[in-house]
């Protein structure tokens, strides 16, 4: 109830706005965790999880060289793991799907009329809506897989509230399309076990082609 009431608060919000600009945005993840306690590091031993988000987004601009970008996406966050031993051999992928909302502020380079660079900065706030785990072991001739859901629930394995920091660089072209990388910083340890200093982190990078509508 509390998910579905925040996601109807940011759809206000955002269909309230004085729009300057309405944009499709689209494109590929690499995501992974930084996972820790008190005693050991974990991530060193995970791979980046290939994913993707899309999503609708408006800006807001304030001047000819600074705008406010913010709206709606889904994306994928995760990790995959894989390892072997005497002749044994496992993988694991976990897959977490999230509907965020970041807001930041873009400067603009003027290179050319139709040509900007730009960075942005800002923070992001996300709801895990799903979260998947699917594992594959395997020994000599025998093998076996399953897959299982993620609990965001109260004792559950993770936390469904994400929240960050995004960064980015890239190109605009013609104010039609917009061409860039991202960086996505979580700050929020997602870990619902939180002993012996448990911490558990989203970090993403992101390739996205932004299409502008007006």
């Amino acid at each position: 109830m509390k998910t579905k009431i925040l996601l109807l608060a940011l759809l206000g919000v955002f269909s309230s706005l004085n729009l300057s600009s309405q944009s499709l945005r689209a494109g590929i993840n690499l995501a992974n965790f930084i996972d820790k306690n008190d005693t050991a590091l974990f991530h060193p031993l995970y791979d980046a999880d290939f994913g993707f988000h899309f999503g609708a987004e408006v800006d807001l601009d304030l001047s000819p060289l600074f705008s406010l970008e913010t709206g709606l996406n889904i994306t994928t966050r995760g990790c995959k793991l894989a390892w072997s031993d005497s002749g044994f051999t496992a993988t694991a992928r976990t897959v977490l799907y999230y509907i965020t909302l970041p807001v930041s502020g873009k400067m603009y380079v003027p290179v050319s009329v139709n040509f900007k660079p730009f960075v942005s900065f800002g923070p992001y706030v996300g709801v895990a809506i799903l979260g998947k785990i699917k594992a594959k072991a395997t020994k000599g001739t025998q093998s076996g897989e399953g897959e299982d859901n993620i609990s965001f629930s109260d004792g559950g394995l993770l936390k469904r509230y994400d929240y960050g920091l995004q960064m980015s660089g890239g190109m605009q072209i013609a104010r039609k399309v917009e061409l860039g990388a991202y960086y996505d910083l979580g700050l929020a340890n997602i870990s619902s076990n939180t002993q012996n200093g448990t911490l558990v982190q989203n970090r993403v990078l992101r390739f996205s082609v932004k299409l502008f509508l007006d």
